[in-house]
């Protein structure tokens, strides 16, 4: 059996997007919720215990009790004994869930959304239409199991679950004397209403899965449509943000279309040509297709082809174009022939192509050979059925041509964009330039000014030539695009100390990892070779001063063994200002517990018997490592010269700060 459908696609479609939308896809819930399934397998082994009652059910019937119980119970069952597993894990639908998609499962029992079966969650999975729209709906809604395409989900108001409060408000059952008898709560839970519980965690869409909006509460959701048949409320919530409303997002996670009795899976898969589109009805980076639409959305809209004035595009681009024009050409004249190389002249955007041996031509267009295709591709012009090729139809462009030289490296928005919002890029992939925003001047695409691909090709105006490193850009008041109303040279500041003797370009390393914004798990061939080190930098030049602290701080302490050995300073570009520093990367530590206070308080009094007082002593702050030997990080509000009244008060705080079970200090070590 083939675990997921044939990724026939695979160089016209990419199936993951570059922002994290912070569903329960992004809430670790393989960590949070580990599944048994398969680790007690053992045909070899007998159970030796009945479950009971349900032993005296014929297998087909107990098969058909189980497909309709809720997920939540089935696992529970499956905790009974080995027996009680063995039927679970019989139920034909359960098990392609399990096998195809089994963070399905794990959000259902996570949020306990126990308002449906097993033969629904199938069913659902069997479908591949949104519930509201006509689009692939590639995620579910587990309050209810309804499909959903992303467009639905963030706006429509059925998918805007209720929190237990307004719930109580806006149900009324029938019969005023069971309206009167219970309370708003009561009511919901004696009308069964489909309901989860919602994981804490950050949501709603954002550029990385840590700057999503965190909720630290469990909330009990209720499905809205189950709760009031009209929609239309006379006070619809005006709190409603869509895309950045959280309760929208905490019922939510993609999801396979089962096909074939369920032993394949299509994930689905967005166009490569849209990734630069935002028309909702035709061609928008958000829609996804089926692999049986894939085809028809190429027929209908061109093929996706590669921007010819560019040079060093990505070899795939070429492929992927050869491939549909074929397939479409082929559609169109029905015959094709082969003919040697050496028969033909290249066109200029074909020199690239020098592989010796035949080549396919059609036969209206030899000799002149302006349509050609190395052989190896055109194996698979008779197994997509292409749709007649349309030569009036425009070309998908695959690649931006917009400020193709221009990265997006960190940036800083104001949601309400009431106020400046600032941009770090990296142009030519040497030089670092900051940009400022004004209010407005990404005027009604205020939700991808963090989309890297749509801002930089079509939000940002072309990127001035000179040597600049600060710019500014406003909204046109006639034509409403942004545009660059200056651009200067300035002296930002930079970390003074340089005590080290080493210092390191940025640019030089590559990223493995994200702790926060401004700390990285990176590598660089040439320290401590190649292998993981932490690199903290000021992102933006008012984070100048903490750094210099810290650096400052790594100082005091060097060859103490306190803190991580200190590896030298960090550069913007080659030769740029110092705007952090490398550290030595603490591998498989983790944060103290209120165990470890022993270890954590002989930490901090080496620390404070060279006069530095640490500043914050979160739990975060005391890395244990190799058994029991605590390393201390994140210097930033070190101090010297304390008394030793502050340095013992600060010894005091260390106990409460380990038993704390706050997020204060976040998850990740600094």
């Amino acid at each position: 059996m083939e675990e997921t459908a044939p990724d026939e696609y695979g160089f016209l479609t990419y199936t993951k997007q570059n922002r994290f939308d912070n569903t329960l896809d992004d809430a670790e819930l393989a960590t949070r919720c580990p599944l048994d399934n398969g680790r007690h397998t053992d045909a070899y082994t007998q159970a030796r215990y009945s479950v009971g009652k349900l032993d005296q059910l014929p297998a087909e019937i107990l098969i058909q009790v189980l497909m309709y119980t809720d997920i939540p119970a089935l696992t529970r069952l499956r905790c009974v004994n080995r027996r009680a597993m063995e039927l679970v894990d019989a139920v034909p639908q359960y098990a392609a869930v399990l096998k195809h998609c089994p963070d399905v499962i794990r959000a259902i029992v996570s949020i306990e959304a126990d308002g449906f079966g097993c033969d629904v969650l199938y069913a659902t999975l069997s479908t591949t239409r949104c519930s509201t729209c006509d689009l692939f709906g590639d995620h579910l809604y587990l309050v209810a199991c309804r499909r959903v395409c992303y467009f639905c989900y963030t706006r429509r108001i059925e998918y805007f679950p209720l929190t237990v409060g307004r719930a109580s408000r806006l149900f009324n059952p029938k019969g005023p004397q069971q309206r009167a008898a219970m309370s708003g709560p009561q009511r919901l839970r004696a009308a069964n209403i489909p309901r989860i519980l919602s994981l804490p965690g950050r949501y709603c869409t954002a550029w990385t899965r840590k700057e999503g909006t965190l909720v630290q509460k469990r909330l009990q959701l209720f499905d809205r449509r189950a709760v009031t048949r009209d929609l239309a409320e006379p006070d619809p919530p005006k709190s409603d943000k869509t895309t950045k409303e959280p309760q929208r997002f905490m019922s939510i996670i993609t999801a396979p279309h089962l096909f074939d009795s369920g032993r394949q899976a299509d994930w689905g898969y967005f166009c490569l040509g849209c990734k630069i589109h935002q028309d909702e009805k035709s061609k928008h980076f958000r829609i996804k297709y089926t692999r049986e639409e894939v085809p028809e959305h190429v027929a209908r809209y061109g093929p996706v082809r590669e921007c010819l004035n560019q040079e060093a595009k990505p070899r795939r681009y070429q492929e992927q174009a050869d491939w549909l024009h074929a397939r479409g050409h082929e559609a169109r004249h029905q015959a094709v022939t082969t003919i040697p190389q050496c028969q033909f002249r290249p066109r200029p955007e074909h020199k690239r192509r020098r592989a010796p041996g035949l080549f396919l031509v059609c036969r209206s267009c030899h000799p002149q050979a302006h349509v050609f295709w190395p052989r190896r591709n055109i194996s698979s012009l008779s197994q997509a059925g292409l749709p007649p090729y349309r030569n009036d139809l425009p070309t998908m462009v695959a690649t931006p041509q917009r400020n193709s030289n221009v990265r997006l490296l960190a940036c800083l928005i104001d949601e309400d964009d009431t106020d400046d919002s600032d941009y770090r890029f990296l142009v030519d992939g040497k030089h670092v330039k900051y940009v400022t925003t004004a209010p407005g001047a990404f005027r009604g695409a205020e939700d991808d000014r963090t989309f890297e691909p749509v801002l930089v090709a079509e939000l940002l105006p072309p990127f001035p030539a000179g040597d600049w490193n600060n710019g500014h850009i406003v909204g046109d008041p006639e034509t409403g695009k942004a545009t660059f109303i200056r651009t200067d040279t300035k002296q930002f500041a930079g970390v003074k100390n340089l005590w080290h003797p080493v210092k390191l370009n940025e640019l030089d390393f590559t990223r493995r990892d994200r702790v926060r914004q401004r700390v990285h798990v990176s590598t660089h061939p040439r320290v401590r070779g190649g292998k993981p080190v932490l690199v903290k930098l000021a992102v933006w030049p008012w984070e100048i001063p903490s750094m210099e602290n810290e650096t400052a701080a790594y100082q005091w302490i060097s060859d103490s063994g306190i803190g991580p050995e200190f590896l030298g300073h960090l550069t913007e570009g080659a030769s740029g200002r110092v705007v952090g520093f490398v550290a030595e990367w603490v591998e498989g530590a983790r944060a103290a517990g209120p165990g470890d206070l022993d270890g954590c308080e002989k930490a901090l009094r080496r620390l404070h018997e060279l006069g530095v007082k640490l500043g914050d002593v979160n739990k975060h702050n005391f890395l244990v490592r190799d058994g029991r030997d605590v390393v201390l990080v994140d210097f930033e509000m070190a101090r010297r010269g304390c008394s030793v009244a502050e340095l013992n008060e600060e010894m005091s705080a260390l106990k409460g700060s380990l038993e704390d079970k706050s997020f204060r200090g976040g998850k990740e070590p600094l």
